[in-house]
Formats: structure tokens, C-alpha cells, sequence
């Protein structure tokens, strides 16, 4: 089949001991390995990501529980001072409490992002110089 693709598009005849060939079946046996690596390379990123994001999640948790107590904590607050100051003040606390959990989660989630990105440019790099092996070889 080759041996016709290179006869109709260039006008030669090739046979199949010529190392037109040879070089042919080194750049598929290259092609097909830089693949094998690119996927145990995709593999690996995408565990780490997995576990990245596995962490993230405990992350989130653990900061979810604290800020469950620590608003607990402010609500019991919250009512003492709404007893003794009125309503707005606790309110006010809280909503601080949230919002300084909700952006610490927003950083959190950032930086995972930022990882992830990290990782694919690795990926990406690996690729890359697979293929630049692969073609110095050839």
C-alpha cells in the first residue's frame, strides 16, 4: 500500500527491502511510542488532578466545618449582642465571617486552577519534545 502511495505521488518505484521503507516502519514503531508516552504522561496529569482536586475537596470541607462552628460561635454571639446592641451588628459579623471564608475558597480554587494549567503545559512540553526526539531520530 505504501509502496503505491510513494509510486503515485513522487514517480518512483520503491521495493520492499528499500530503506525508504525501513524508515517509514522506524517513524510509525517512534510514532506509536511517543503516543504510548504522551498517554501514560495525560495518566499521570490526570491522577494528579484527580488527587489535586481530592485534596481541594477535604480542603473545603475542613474550612466548611470551621466556618459551620465559627458561625455557630457568632450566631451565639450574634444573639447576645442583638440582645444587648440590636440586630445589625450581628448580621454585620457574619456576613464578614462568609465572605471572608467565601474568598479564601475562591483563592483556594484559583490556585488549584492554576496547577491544573501548570500540568497541561508539562503535558504539552512532553509532547513536544517526544516529537522533536521523534523527528531528530528520523
Amino acid at each position: 500500500m505504501m509502496i503505491k502511495e510513494i509510486a503515485v505521488r513522487h514517480g518512483v518505484a520503491v521495493g520492499r527491502d528499500d530503506p525508504i521503507l525501513m524508515l517509514l516502519t522506524i517513524f510509525e514503531r517512534l510514532q506509536r511510542d511517543g503516543e504510548a508516552a504522551q498517554h501514560d504522561q495525560l495518566e499521570k496529569f490526570k491522577s494528579e488532578i484527580e488527587s489535586t482536586v481530592q485534596r481541594v475537596d477535604q480542603d473545603a470541607q475542613v474550612r466548611a466545618t470551621k466556618a459551620v462552628v465559627a458561625l455557630l460561635d457568632a450566631s451565639k454571639d450574634g444573639i447576645k449582642k442583638t440582645a444587648e446592641d440590636g440586630a445589625g451588628e450581628a448580621v454585620g459579623a457574619l456576613k464578614a465571617l462568609v465572605d471572608a471564608t467565601v474568598a479564601q475558597m475562591r483563592k483556594d480554587i484559583g490556585d488549584t486552577r492554576k496547577v491544573a494549567i501548570f500540568n497541561m503545559v508539562a503535558a504539552v512540553l512532553s509532547l513536544v519534545a517526544a516529537l522533536i526526539v521523534a523527528w531528530a531520530a528520523v
